[in-house]
């Protein structure tokens, strides 16, 4: 009887709430129900455009950060080309610079040569000479002399394929027929190994020597041309009763410090 009961209650409660939400669909405005749904639907909205804010950012974010990789990529693609152009256009005129002087005294004189970079040079107590970029390739052969305008700087003494060897006149192995300018005074310009010395040996004492006058190649040997400079007489004595002055010549141009010389065959300059 009582489960009954119960029963007719909570069909008639159902009932009275079924009864109620008619009601109130009916007789009250429909705006309720928008006001309804839209207040169980902003958390929704909300939420949703929260996210979808959040993930258009990352993708706005993920497309300039793409973008700006691939910039940063051309341009270090760009200043490498430019640095490597840079490179090549200052080597180029570092060369222009070294061999102008060069090539200007050859076409003054219309000497024929090959012009060559010093890779390497030797200066001490051991020996001097220089290793140069050009060989037997280049038609450099022994016995070529190397040159620097009117100055002469050594001979070759060994000619590979791509470089060759060039003793300068300041070794102890180098030894040059020459004469003084002013007075002619003739004799034979020796190296010792000192950077910037040679000594003009054999000169009679028959002969007067000037301070600070230069002393020219005489082309004697026919190894060395004759006409270009040696070096200037910065020292010279002589004692009573011998027969040769005592003279050191220092080389005019620093041997140092060059970094082109013009190789050249003797043969084609004796009458320079």
């Amino acid at each position: 009887m009582h489960s009954l009961i119960k029963r007719l209650l909570g069909w008639l409660g159902a009932i009275l709430l079924v009864l109620y939400g008619l009601h109130k669909a009916t007789f009250m405005p429909t705006d309720w129900l928008d006001n309804l749904a839209a207040r169980c639907a902003y958390p929704f909205y909300k939420i949703t455009g929260a996210i979808t804010n959040n993930i258009n950012s990352w993708q706005d974010n993920r497309l300039s950060y793409n973008a700006l990789k691939k910039e940063h990529q051309q341009l270090t693609t760009d200043y490498n080309t430019a640095i490597n152009e840079l490179i090549a256009f200052r080597a180029e005129q570092h060369v222009q610079v070294g061999t102008q002087e060069l090539s200007a005294f050859m076409a003054r004189y219309n000497i024929q040569g090959v012009p060559a970079h010093i890779m390497t040079k030797q200066i001490d107590l051991n020996g001097h000479f220089y290793l140069v970029n050009a060989g037997s390739n280049a038609s450099i052969k022994k016995d070529m002399v190397a040159i620097y305008q009117n100055h002469l700087v050594g001979r070759v003494v060994e000619a590979y394929p791509w470089y060759s060897k060039v003793v300068l006149i300041t070794d102890e192995k180098s030894k040059v027929a020459g004469y003084t300018s002013k007075t002619h005074a003739p004799g034979i310009v020796q190296g010792y190994n000192q950077p910037m010395r040679c000594n003009f040996a054999y000169v009679s004492h028959l002969f007067q020597v000037l301070d600070h006058d230069l002393v020219i190649s005489s082309g004697q040997g026919e190894v060395y041309p004759q006409g270009f400079c040696l070096g200037k007489i910065v020292l010279h004595n002589i004692k009573e009763k011998e027969l040769y002055h005592h003279i050191d010549v220092q080389p005019v141009i620093n041997l140092r410090s060059l970094s082109y010389v013009l190789l050249i065959d003797p043969k084609t300059i004796m009458q320079f």
